[in-house]
């Protein structure tokens, strides 16, 4: 079953280079790293969480956020929950997976042309509302990809990278980042270079970032065995979410959204995507009470 968790709309282009065991110019190494390569990643940011399965590391030589732009060259650390190739980009057409990614952006001087972590350190996170300017700086970026409906990035407001190794193969170490009031991640990393650069990061972030509840939908299905079920609520914001089956005939929604009043229809498609039943649904979501619905629905009659 496809389960879409979906938070709010951000529009946002963030792509990657191409990958291989090299360092950050491009050359061939075939030095034992000394680092362990993997991945990891607690905590939720909106409600959205990071297992790491793919993980990057390279150099870019520039960055902006909402038409700020400064260049330095500097290193690049990625983080995927799904398989990816280095120089495959984010937000691919075909992809049939929501994909949440973790990007780390280390600058050890950004006044200089060339900002490339050398040598372990702490990097303090930056809010990007500006070009920064200190040295030992880092922009961390969280982006969820909802493939149906909208996707949604975001910053982290502060905290720390720790770097612990930083040689020609390589780069490895800790964070542990805030992005909003009860949202972070902490985690570990250690990535051999990509052959080629990364290209520049543009991020584009229009809009205001809305206040966000939580809400749990629990949908008893009686008549019909559907193949997916999926919701499109209309209110503050609108949102596609695709409901999971938890177990026979009953399918829930676990996710974050934008506080607001929702008038939603919910829809179960057979495996050829035929519907089978429709029914509408209003709830309400609030920033400090979870909304909870407990529903039972007779899908007895086919529609036409």
């Amino acid at each position: 079953m496809h389960f879409i968790r979906n938070v709010f709309t951000l529009s946002v282009l963030l792509l990657a280079g191409a990958c291989g065991d090299a360092d950050s110019s491009g050359n061939t190494s075939s030095e034992a790293l000394a680092f362990e390569e993997g991945a990891t990643a607690t905590g939720t940011v909106y409600g959205e969480t990071l297992t790491p399965v793919t993980w990057l590391a390279g150099t870019s030589s520039g960055y902006s956020f909402n038409r700020a732009e400064w260049s330095s060259e500097h290193t690049v650390i990625k983080m995927v929950d799904t398989e990816r190739d280095c120089g495959e980009g984010d937000f691919e057409s075909t992809r049939s997976v929501p994909t949440n990614s973790l990007l780390l952006d280390l600058f050890d001087d950004p006044s200089q042309l060339d900002s490339r972590v050398t040598e372990p350190g702490t990097f303090e996170v930056s809010s990007i509302t500006e070009p920064i300017s200190s040295s030992r700086r880092a922009i961390a970026t969280f982006v969820h990809d909802a493939v149906v409906g909208t996707s949604f990035i975001s910053t982290a407001r502060s905290g720390t990278v720790t770097v612990s190794t930083a040689d020609a193969n390589g780069i490895s170490g800790t964070f542990e980042l805030v992005f909003m009031e009860d949202d972070g991640l902490t985690g570990t990393f250690g990535a051999s270079y990509c052959e080629a650069p990364f290209p520049p990061v543009s991020i584009q972030t229009p809009g205001n970032t809305p206040e966000m509840g939580s809400v749990q939908i629990n949908v008893q299905l009686v008549g019909a065995s559907p193949a997916e079920v999926v919701l499109v609520a209309s209110g503050s914001w609108i949102s596609t979410n695709y409901l999971t089956e938890v177990e026979d005939g009953m399918w829930q929604l676990d996710s974050g959204l934008p506080t607001g009043d929702y008038d939603a229809t919910f829809t179960a498609n057979d495996e050829e995507g035929n519907t089978l039943c429709q029914f509408t649904l209003a709830f309400s979501v609030t920033k400090d009470e979870p909304t909870r619905i407990d529903t039972l629905v007779s899908c007895a009659v086919v529609l036409q």
